[in-house]
């Protein structure tokens, strides 16, 4: 039996996270059998306390990927992750599931990894102010009758926290201490595309994605995304592809599968930007 407790505030909410309760975001989650998260005898809700929308080059937690696909910001400046929120499951995931929620949960499948990463994506966490933040063997001690012994931080977080940014490669493929993502920031804009390939009709998971970004110095680059041994994207050139080596097998596609599909994506994708540049 799980309680679902609701947190005063963001710093609460993070109290409650280091004591061990499990954060829920926009819940897509739980309406799902096959992705359904273990909650834990706590969960706290985060939807009263995390912001929605863009502001400059950060996009808010709470935002969902409808608004995501929808926002003339997003389709202006990064084309590609409007089009892979839109590829994102169905109508009912995306009015429910967040960018912050969907981060968090890494999942090896998710659509958007690759399209963020085609535009530098950092990921913004609100952390515990702990002694040593790099040190995630100091996060296991931190919980003392409910409430966590944190450093004040002057300025950040309500004085018991304090935020940084990990960038999406390292935060989708490392352990990280108990944090909350309060949203992305990308670094940089441009033209781009997103292509996707799943065995099945209409939202079925992806075998292999690719985000194609027209970089400053007019070269193209390329994420794949739904491959690798986690769920962080791999970064290539058309005239590098990667190897199956580097990929993963499991019950859905074989490393060396993954590898053609890929390469046709990027193929596909690469033709498309270049037309559009002519």
């Amino acid at each position: 039996m799980t309680t679902w407790t609701t947190p005063a505030s963001i710093d609460d909410a993070l109290v409650r996270i280091v004591a061990g309760a499990t954060p829920v975001g926009g819940g897509a989650a739980l309406y799902s059998a096959a992705l359904a998260p273990l909650l834990g005898a706590v969960a706290v809700d985060l939807a009263g306390v995390l912001e929605a929308g863009i502001d400059g080059d950060t996009i808010g937690a709470k935002t969902t990927l409808e608004a995501l696909a929808a926002a003339s910001t997003v389709r202006r400046r990064w084309p590609a992750l409007a089009e892979a929120a839109e590829a994102t499951a169905n109508p009912n995931v995306r009015r429910l599931a967040t960018l912050g929620g969907t981060v968090a949960a890494r999942l090896p499948t998710s659509d958007l990894p690759a399209a963020l990463a085609a535009y530098g994506a950092q990921v913004v966490r609100l952390v515990p102010a702990a002694p040593d933040a790099a040190d995630t063997s100091n996060w296991a001690g931190l919980a003392s009758s409910g409430r966590p012994d944190l450093r004040p931080v002057a300025g950040v977080g309500g004085g018991g926290s304090r935020v940084d940014e990990v960038p999406l490669g390292r935060y989708l493929s490392e352990p990280s201490p108990p944090h909350i993502v309060v949203g992305v920031r990308l670094t940089t804009s441009g033209p781009g595309c997103y292509r996707r390939f799943a065995l099945g009709h209409g939202p079925a998971p992806a075998i292999a994605t690719v985000a194609a970004v027209r970089q400053a110095d007019g070269a193209i680059g390329l994420w794949a995304g739904a491959v690798g041994p986690t769920s962080a994207p791999l970064f290539f050139r058309p005239d590098s592809l990667p190897e199956p080596d580097q990929l993963r097998s499991d019950r859905r596609a074989s490393a060396a599968y993954r590898a053609r599909v890929v390469a046709a994506l990027a193929i596909d994708a690469t033709a498309w930007l270049s037309e559009q540049q002519s």
